[in-house]
Formats: structure tokens, C-alpha cells, sequence
């Protein structure tokens, strides 16, 4: 895959279309369903609303793999304590309509578990990572500084996750969302855990994504949430790259800096999050050599960022149906990603995956049929003239 991807990087760099639009620690939060919290310049949270899926997934996290991610942090624990977990009667609220179900969750004691790890707070690896943004005057990332400023660290974390399920009572007295309430009440006591073998540990589970944003909109060019962020982000951070060893790049036989210790981790559409190589870095892939994980294969970090970028450039949700479509896998059990690209015009607008997919899936029209007629004769004009 690195090495038809390497093709892919070069391909869209020779037509002038490769940009840096992404970095190994930045992806897309994916699409699902979450909480947005405002939180004020006093590091107090003070707004909840709902996002759909689609809102969700215009947004990025700044992440080392699956841990420390922020400004995206999944509760993956319900915030009440054990005892309110099992006194939940969860099949009364299955049957019940919004009004009782607000009464419901309006009665209980929404005191956070102290005994539990608050999951609002920014770890020392992400403060490690995003130092520079404290110390940038950049107007762009202006509310991602904020955010880093007034966020918990550890110590305040508890104080914090109680400040948000007192805002989350206030509102319930007025919230006329009845998804909203669904999503309090995962966050409150979450489900009983389907492993039965993990149960004594941890009896209860929810998957509850948040996404932390400042209030004070007006006070800054653009949100953290945002794209113009986002972008800068990616700049700052892409002067600021790790030290490694040279290499010899094993796409050009010539001396480049390694990667380092990890590969992007690119969230593509259908698939999700991705490995480009070596998820985990303790299975020992080449014994002969004692070598696992990323030094097992040491690219050049230029030519795996060239990589990355090539595939947000082919998987962007413009293209769609054009470098890029869902299709099934040989078993037709799983989603499968179709890229496909011609390396002499990698941006023409032809539906070119579209007409490559799985033509099993509908009819093959006589008007289907001119079409990849016109497609292969467009093709033939233009690269024999050249």
C-alpha cells in the first residue's frame, strides 16, 4: 500500500495539486453524534448544545493515535457513581416519552464519582505537543489558545466535570430535545457493559463524544473548531518536527530523516480511522533484524506527509464518486474504499470510481455506457495531443 501511495504523492506533486493539509497527530473527529461545550474566558463551562453526525465530522482533535485527544475527549465512563448506575431503571426509560424522561434524570443526584478519572482534562503530552500555540500570536489560533489556557489540568479536572453536570441540570428544566436527553442520560450512567468478563471491573460503559469550544465568538477571527485552525495548526506544528535519524528512503535509495516513531493515522471515509504501518509498535515484524513497529520500515517524513496529503487530497468529500467511492470487499461482508485516480490529470471531475466501482450494484444502462465511452475518449484526445 506505502508504495502505491508513494506513487500517488508523486503523481499529484508533478500536476502542482499537493498541499500540506494534514499532520500524523491531526484527524477528523469522525461522524457521530456528541455534546459541544462552550466553555468562558473563566474556564467555566456555560453552553451544551447538541451535534449531529455531519456537524461532528467537520471537526478535527489533535491526537497521539487513539490517546490524549483534544479538543474531542470521549467519555468513555458514566460520570455518576456506581450506585446510581445500578438503582437506573434503563428499560423503564426505553418506554418512556421526553417529559418523564427529563423528570427522570431532573431527580437524580448529579453529583460526579470521585472515585472515577474525570476524562475533562489536558493531558502532559498534549501540553508538550501544543506548547508553541501558547506562545504564538498568530490572530488564527488566537481561540485554540484560549481553550489551552483556561482548560483543566488534572488537579481542576473534578471541579470542572461537577461545574458541567450542574449546567447540565439547569438546562434539562427547558431542554425540549428529546436526542439531547437521550445523550445526558449516556453521559450520566451509561449502559451495562455487554463483555460479562470486564463487568466486575467495569460494570457500566458509554461512548459519549465531546467537543470543547470558547463562547466568546466574537473575540476571535475564527473558532477553534474551524477549519482556518485547524490549517494553522498544521503549519506551526510542521516546524516543529521531532528530531530522527537519517534514513535511506526505501522509495529512493537516497539519505532522508525518518519518520520516527509512528506513522499517520489518517481517518478515511468508510473505513475510519487507519494504519498506514505498524499499529502496534510491540509485535515484532521483522525478527531477523530485532526490529518492530515504525523502525521496521523507515521511511523519509517528508515522503509519508506527501502520502498523507495525497490521500486527503483523493478522499476529500468533493470527490467523491470521482477518486473515491464505498463499495463491498471480496466476501461482500465489509465495507470496502475504492480510490482510483489517473496519474496524468488526478483532478478531472470524471466519476472515474464511480464507473470502476461495483458495477453488480445496478444496471448497466446503454446511458451508463456511453459514459464510460465519453470518459475513455476524453482520455485519448488529451493524452496523445500531449
Amino acid at each position: 500500500m506505502l508504495n502505491e501511495l508513494y506513487a500517488l504523492s508523486q503523481a499529484l506533486e508533478h500536476q502542482g495539486l499537493l498541499q500540506p493539509t494534514v499532520h500524523p497527530d491531526i484527524s477528523s473527529v469522525g461522524k457521530q453524534i456528541g455534546l459541544l461545550i462552550e466553555i468562558d474566558q473563566h474556564g467555566v463551562p456555560v453552553g451544551v448544545r447538541y451535534l449531529e453526525k455531519e456537524e461532528m465530522g467537520r471537526l478535527w482533535k489533535h491526537s497521539k493515535g487513539n490517546h490524549n485527544s483534544f479538543p474531542a475527549i470521549c467519555v468513555h465512563t458514566p460520570l455518576l457513581p456506581l450506585e446510581i448506575c445500578d438503582y437506573f431503571d434503563r428499560n423503564k426509560w426505553k418506554k418512556s416519552k421526553l417529559l418523564e424522561k427529563i423528570k427522570t434524570l431532573s431527580a437524580l443526584d448529579l453529583k460526579l464519582d470521585k472515585n472515577a478519572n474525570c476524562p475533562f482534562q489536558i493531558g502532559t503530552w498534549t501540553q508538550e505537543q501544543l506548547a508553541e500555540v501558547k506562545s504564538s500570536t498568530q490572530p488564527q489560533l488566537a481561540a485554540l489558545r484560549q481553550l489551552l489556557n483556561v482548560f483543566p489540568r488534572a488537579d481542576k479536572a473534578v471541579g470542572f466535570g461537577q461545574q458541567l453536570l450542574d449546567l447540565i441540570k439547569e438546562q434539562l428544566e427547558r431542554c425540549d430535545d428529546e436526542a439531547l436527553v437521550d445523550l445526558f442520560k449516556e453521559l450520566f450512567v451509561g449502559q451495562l457493559n455487554p463483555n460479562e468478563k470486564q463487568r466486575e471491573k467495569k460494570p457500566y460503559i458509554c461512548k459519549v463524544m465531546t467537543y470543547f469550544e470558547v463562547r466568546e465568538a466574537h473575540l476571535y477571527a475564527n473558532l477553534v473548531g474551524s477549519d482556518v485552525t485547524r490549517r494553522s495548526l498544521i503549519d506551526l506544528l510542521q516546524e516543529k518536527q521531532e528530531q530522527t535519524d537519517t534514513v535511506v528512503s526505501p522509495f529512493e535509495t537516497q539519505l532522508v530523516k525518518g519518520i520516527g516513531r509512528k506513522y499517520p493515522n489518517p481517518v478515511l471515509p468508510v473505513l475510519g480511522q487507519t494504519y498506514l504501518y505498524s499499529k502496534k509498535e510491540t509485535t515484532t515484524c521483522l525478527e531477523r533484524y530485532q526490529l518492530s513497529g515504525s523502525q521496521a520500515f523507515q521511511a523519509g517524513r517528508e515522503e509519508v506527509d506527501k502520502m498523507n496529503n495525497a490521500l486527503a487530497f483523493l478522499t476529500a468529500a468533493e470527490r467523491e464518486n470521482k477518486t473515491w467511492r464505498r463499495m463491498t470487499d471480496a466476501h461482500r461482508n465489509k465495507p470496502a474504499l475504492l480510490l482510483a485516480y489517473v496519474a496524468q490529470d488526478p483532478q478531472n471531475d470524471a466519476c472515474l470510481a464511480q464507473i470502476l466501482g461495483d458495477l453488480s450494484e445496478y444496471e448497466i444502462s446503454e446511458d451508463f455506457q456511453a459514459e464510460v465511452l465519453e470518459l475513455m475518449k476524453h482520455f485519448v484526445r488529451k493524452f496523445c495531443r500531449n
